[in-house]
């Protein structure tokens, strides 16, 4: 099988060589120019490095992804006869994670259980504003105990969840209170069926949002 990868394969520059090209013309890098360079460089003309020549990241952006776009439709068989290209491109990696990141489920889809987990890890990653989060956290657990969890190992935590909150922040220091919610959050995810949990691993909610991007989906 042969797969029409990249036109401009045979046509690639070195980015500091047309850098200096397009600064000796007085030319940014733009959609033209961009497609010459390696995939691997292209993040470089939007940074100091090209100096008078930079673009705007999303330029950038932009070429980045159109490269990509050809490999996120393929069946395995023909994916698998680009990987070759992919890695010597050094664009293997970031084609995964596009991949990835448009099977990441969204908040309506994952299981009550999974949202508790996903907030206990949302607590744990970061303090700031911790209380609402922890009252959601509560009414997931009052959820989850009527439906896919056991009903005394919610009340179990529900109680410690009411003392935290009654303690924190204030009465209680951040390590003391991140340790607590890990223990929950971990033993919480004991309890997920095995497809559940990977999926909780992945850490990627395609619209999740909080403070500190957690579960965020961040594509180069």
């Amino acid at each position: 099988m042969r797969i029409d990868v990249e036109s401009y394969g045979s046509t690639r520059r070195d980015f500091y060589d047309l850098r200096s090209d397009l600064i000796e013309q007085d030319k940014k890098f733009d959609e033209t120019s961009l497609r010459l360079l390696p995939y691997h460089q292209l993040h470089l003309a939007a940074m100091g490095n090209a100096g008078d020549a930079a673009c705007q990241v999303t330029v950038v952006q932009q070429e980045k992804s159109r490269r990509r776009e050809r490999f996120l439709a393929m069946d395995a068989e023909e994916f698998k006869a680009c990987e070759r290209y992919l890695r010597a491109e050094e664009m293997y990696d970031d084609v995964i994670l596009v991949i990835g990141s448009k099977l990441a489920p969204r908040w309506g889809e994952l299981s009550d259980s999974q949202k508790l987990w996903a907030k206990l890890n949302c607590l744990y990653n970061h303090l700031d504003d911790p209380q609402q989060r922890m009252g959601e956290a509560l009414l997931l657990l009052r959820k989850c105990s009527v439906t896919n969890l056991p009903t005394d190992v919610c009340q179990h935590y529900m109680g410690r969840l009411r003392g935290l909150m009654a303690t924190y922040p204030g009465k209680v220091a951040d390590a003391f209170f991140r340790a607590q919610i890990e223990d929950i959050r971990d033993n919480i995810r004991d309890f997920l069926p095995d497809d559940e949990r990977d999926i909780c691993d992945k850490e990627q909610i395609a619209d999740y949002q909080c403070t500190s991007d957690c579960f965020r989906i961040f594509v180069p």
